[in-house]
């Protein structure tokens, strides 16, 4: 008597199993992804503007010159000027040929879908800014200044000193936060800022990210 050959495959139970669990994996691969490369883009963004940054600073010293940088919004830009040959000895107001010393100085945007920007949520008290920097200030770029309190250039000085209009060390802190075009939600703009502050006295500069703690959002040195 011959007997039936059984037929082994997969039940539909099982194929379901294997496509849920297939989805999972996916998604889940897909948000680590997604974080890798908005995190990606907030490195990019903030070493962009800390090598501009730096790179004036150094010129100021090598140069013997005093060099502005200036930064503005919409669209967010870094402005470079230098003082003129004629008056290489003149401060910060004087800072007003482009780099080089002919032509107009070409502005630098903010790479990657950045921009100078403060959200709403960011620790920004005495001792929760960024080296205490800017406390209680809201405003994306903020430098102290004895002519009018808050400036949003900086000089840097033959020294390598930070100044402001006055000739005075001026410390303050610039911060970054991906687009609205680019991130609709506050919450993930938040999450993906960075900051630069620069030090008057020293010229010091220094990079800041948002970390996540048991208190809540911190600033930690880049």
């Amino acid at each position: 008597m011959r007997m039936k050959r059984q037929e082994h495959g997969f039940s539909l139970l099982e194929l379901v199993v294997v496509i849920v669990i297939g989805l999972v994996i996916a998604g889940v691969a897909f948000m680590t992804m997604r974080d890798a490369i908005r995190n990606q883009r907030a490195e990019r963004a903030l070493q962009d503007v800390l090598s501009m940054t730096r790179t004036a600073r150094q010129l100021a010293v090598d140069k013997r010159r005093v060099f502005m940088l200036t930064f503005s919004t919409g669209p967010s830009q870094m402005t470079l000027t230098v003082t003129p040959p004629t008056n290489s000895s003149g401060g910060c107001s004087a800072a007003t040929s482009g780099w080089p010393d002919t032509g107009a100085a070409q502005p630098t945007p903010v790479i990657g879908d950045y921009s100078f920007d403060w959200i709403s949520g960011a620790p920004n008290s005495a001792t929760t800014a960024p080296d205490g920097l800017g406390a209680t200030q809201t405003t994306p770029i903020y430098f102290t200044s004895t002519a009018t309190g808050g400036q949003s250039s900086v000089c840097f000085y033959p020294d390598g000193s930070a100044r402001d209009s006055n000739n005075q060390f001026t410390s303050g802190v610039v911060y970054l936060a991906p687009t609205k075009t680019s991130e609709t939600s506050d919450t993930i703009r938040l999450k993906y800022m960075r900051a630069m502050t620069i030090f008057g006295p020293t010229g010091r500069i220094s990079g800041w990210r948002l970390n996540q703690a048991s208190s809540g959002l911190q600033w930690k040195m880049w």
